[in-house]
């Protein structure tokens, strides 16, 4: 099986032995959240089904796995696999957390910010050893598992969202009151069961090569390896198509970005209070600060501990920062410092000592952020996305309503075109989640500028999808436009090493159009234009796919 980095998942095409009985697709609603539809009557046969011959190999200390497990709760299919509790770097968690490990806990929780928005999801302050909570799990599981569910769901939170560590006996006793059992669960949990050796040998032997959660159907070895959407997992589950309209990126908002310059452990006291407002980016080393400074997209705030690294690394720092206008604070971790003078000569906005007074750095800290980069202003806003600057998919969903019910009443087009940047997700390996977001802003603005009717609304779609909607215009009309914003990414002659296209970055489009009927329903023009917009995607990307359909085909 392929994996990407990003935890996406990827398919081993087998089909499952038995057919699964369940009734065709129900209706998409639109609502507040647009289109968070929901396939009810498919998820109901699954709700409805055994499904314990597929296993489920998931890591608490694991944050994809953590919103697979998020998303399986909220669509009422957790409690239907055979779950495998699986350590996937145990000797991580039992070691030393160093910086490397810093960096690359932080990168993980910075993708699921962009890739799960619908999941709430914190920055811990390391990487929890799982080894007690996986047999308290396996303990519970084997004596009380009517609560299984309920104790596996506050551990993955306590972690992700409470950053507290659940290799610690007095957090699991919490927890274990949380969950209405009896803390003398965790006498019984000192030796390990057999079988988590054996599930997890079975997860290691199996070769997946990856620290992502793992569907497993028995019988037939087929998988779903990764973090899939509602779309992915029942395609996965049903071995059909199923017509759903995923909304599992559609949300995301920029948050502002702190490159961190030392030990992210001895800063947490600063970072903590902060950590679910903004993504904290580790750098290991004085040259990746002044890389990441040189980067086309900039961090908000460089925070940097104060004897991290030597005078003259600090010196540096400072001058990229003010070369490019991005704030930085010094941190003392210990007792006052020497230093205090030199960074504040230098620029700093801010020396903080926490050993002396941490409530006032968090507060002073807590300022610049307010001040500097406007926390609060970065919030959802109604009707803008604040990455990109185009309509919001609630702006998009309310006007999409009102000039569809127009097109019915007076038998006029509408048009749907929908953008997907070619193989984003090694773009944003390759050269990082910052550049990524400077990309899409860059794209988007370009886009922009070549819609010029009011009536025409370009929106944030997805977390790399743009859609437009285009009132009284058909396909004929519109064919010319879609090339020209595909050809717009072309001329923009912008670098992706894992391009198929000369190594620069292209873009999928596709443009689909009708004549709507009173009966017709806009969830089947925006299923069209997904399908040619997959068609050009999967005949290699760089190129318009265009589809129409008659008023009678289009139906609820």
């Amino acid at each position: 099986a392929m994996v990407d980095g990003e935890g996406r998942s990827l398919e081993v095409e087998a089909p499952l032995p038995e057919a699964i009985d369940t009734a065709e697709p129900g209706a998409s609603v639109v609502g507040d959240d647009f289109l968070v539809t929901a396939d009810q009557k498919a998820l109901a046969g699954l709700q409805a089904r055994d499904m314990r011959d597929i296993f489920l190999y998931i890591d608490l200390s694991c944050p994809f796995c953590f919103a697979l497990h998020e998303r399986l709760c909220h669509w009422g299919l957790v409690d239907k696999f055979s779950v495998r509790m699986v350590e996937h770097a145990s000797h991580v968690a039992d070691g030393s957390f160093g910086v490397e490990q810093e960096v690359v806990l932080a990168k993980e929780v910075y993708a699921l910010h962009h890739r799960a928005p619908d999941v709430e999801l914190s920055l811990p302050p390391r990487r929890f050893c799982s080894k007690l909570a996986n047999r308290l799990l396996y303990r519970v599981q084997t004596h009380h598992s009517e609560h299984l569910s309920t104790l596996r769901s506050l551990l993955y939170r306590t972690v992700w969202q409470e950053g507290r560590d659940i290799g610690d006996r007095r957090v699991l006793h919490d927890v274990l009151s949380a969950s209405a059992l009896p803390a003398t669960l965790l006498d019984h949990c000192v030796e390990a069961p057999p079988v988590l050796a054996e599930w997890q040998v079975a997860w290691e032997e199996a070769g997946f090569d990856c620290c992502i959660p793992v569907f497993q159907h028995g019988p037939s070895g087929r998988m779903l390896i990764g973090l899939p959407t509602r779309r992915s997992l029942l395609e996965f589950l049903l071995d059909k198509k199923s017509r759903v309209i995923d909304s599992a990126v559609c949300y995301y908002q920029r948050r502002p970005v702190v490159l961190v310059y030392g030990r992210m452990q001895r800063l947490w006291p600063l970072i903590e209070p902060t950590r679910n407002q903004c993504d904290y980016v580790p750098v290991p080393s004085a040259a990746d600060a002044k890389t990441s400074l040189h980067a086309r997209a900039l961090p908000d705030l460089v925070l940097v501990e104060d004897g991290w690294g030597s005078d003259e690394e600090m010196t540096m720092i400072g001058a990229e920062c003010r070369a490019r206008s991005v704030p930085w604070i010094v941190a003392a971790s210990d007792a006052p410092s020497k230093g205090e003078v030199n960074a504040l000569s230098a620029g700093a906005a801010e020396f903080l000592t926490l050993a002396d007074n941490l409530q006032l750095a968090q507060l002073r800290f807590e300022r610049v952020l307010r001040d500097r980069l406007s926390i609060e202003g970065r919030q959802k806003e109604a009707r803008t996305d604040g990455l990109t600057g185009l309509a919001s998919r609630r702006r998009f969903a309310q006007q999409f309503e009102g000039e569809w019910d127009r097109a019915c009443r007076r038998q006029t087009p509408i048009s749907l075109l929908l953008i997907d940047i070619d193989h984003f997700a090694a773009f944003n390996d390759t050269y990082g989640y910052m550049v990524g977001d400077e990309c899409l802003a860059r794209l988007a603005g370009l886009w922009d500028v070549v819609v010029r009717r009011s009536t025409d609304v370009l929106a944030r779609f997805g977390g790399n999808e743009v859609l437009g909607m285009f009132p009284e215009r058909d396909a004929s009309q519109l064919s010319s436009l879609a090339e020209r914003m595909r050809a717009l990414v072309v001329e923009a002659n912008i670098e992706h090493a894992q391009s198929a296209h000369d190594e620069k970055l292209t873009v999928s489009v596709g443009l689909a159009s009708c004549i709507p009927d009173s009966d017709a329903s806009i969830h089947e023009l925006l299923d069209l234009v997904q399908e040619a917009c997959g068609e050009a995607r999967e005949g290699g990307g760089n190129t318009v796919v265009v589809r129409t359909v008659e008023p009678s085909a289009v139906r609820p």
